[in-house]
């Protein structure tokens, strides 16, 4: 669920009427921004998602595809030691769950740090300053589909609030239905108990719907070349 009129308050009512509708799924928080990966001279466009740590597991099935690490790596800081042209000082960073496949990509494995820069930036004297932040990485993912695996990155929420600057506040609100297939009519529920307009609420299908769509049309490119 998420609001036409931007970041949704900390407001617990939210989440306790949604709670109402979903029934047996605990709604879930979540920061949703994207950023640039940076390590070294390889660099990637990413979703980042901010998740409470204790709540999604009840949500978001990330925890079963992990290669390591956990969903409470996220939870708590990370010491490193900057490297000797940056001090050598020790450090706390905050944790990262990215992908395997983009792992792979920007040479980094579990226990690295990465640098993750927001191009909206923010003001300063000479204009616009790039926004940067380092996180390590404290686990890796594999969910079986590419896109997913290239382009997500999980970090807590109250990291991801911090570093979007939304102040307390989060884009939407996560749940897990019982039947998958009746999760539009779950949709339209919530969004009645919330009282409509400025919320919405999104169904697993309408989110991925780019996804879907490339996947009939290779399913048709597929049944057209064996005709």
């Amino acid at each position: 669920m998420v609001s036409y009129g931007g970041p949704l308050a900390g407001d617990p009512s939210l989440v306790e009427r949604t709670r109402a509708v979903a029934g047996w799924s605990r709604p879930s928080p979540s920061s949703t921004g994207r950023r640039w990966s940076r390590s070294g001279g390889a660099a990637a466009g990413v979703v980042v998602r901010g998740i409470d740590p204790q709540m999604a597991g009840t949500v978001v099935d990330l925890e079963r595809h992990l290669e390591n690490g956990t969903l409470a790596a996220l939870a708590t800081p990370h010491p490193i030691t900057l490297p000797p042209e940056e001090g050598g000082t020790k450090v706390e960073l905050p944790g990262l769950l990215i992908g395997a496949e983009l792992a792979r990509q920007l040479g980094v494995g579990t226990g690295d740090v990465v640098n993750l820069i927001s191009p909206l930036g923010t003001p300063g004297p000479a204009g616009m300053v790039p926004r940067m932040k380092r996180f390590v990485v404290a686990g890796l993912f594999d969910s079986g589909m590419f896109d997913y695996d290239t382009t997500l990155a999980y970090m807590a929420l109250g990291d991801a609030q911090r570093f979007f600057e939304l102040k307390g506040a989060v884009t939407g609100i996560e749940v897990r239905v019982r039947d998958v297939y009746g999760a539009r009519a779950v949709a339209r529920q919530i969004e009645a108990a919330l009282g409509g307009f400025p919320y919405r609420a999104r169904d697993w299908m309408e989110v991925n719907r780019n996804l879907f769509s490339a996947l009939k049309l290779e399913r048709s490119s597929t049944g057209s070349s064996s005709a």
